[in-house]
Order: C-alpha cells, then structure tokens, then sequence
C-alpha cells in the first residue's frame, strides 16, 4: 500500500474544544481503505 500527505481542513467551534483533552482523526479513502491504528514510520 502506498500513502501521501492530504491538506484538509474542518471548521469546528471552539466551545466544542475547550473540555478537549485531544483530538483524533482517522482516515480512509474513496474504497473504504483505512489509515492503520498504529502507524510505522519509515525513513526514506
């Protein structure tokens, strides 16, 4: 499998953030292939 950097942007309202003690997102594409749990990084 291959994966590549996408810019994406969401507008969320900082009153849903403040009890925020982190976010997370997680990816798929158009397939339904999604980004694994943990990722490996790989130095290329």
């Amino acid at each position: 499998k291959y994966w590549c950097w996408c810019f994406w942007s969401l507008e969320v309202e900082v009153l849903d953030l403040l009890g925020a003690k982190e976010i997370a997102v997680r990816a798929w594409d158009e397939t339904l292939n999604m980004q694994p749990e943990k990722l490996i990084w790989n130095v290329m």
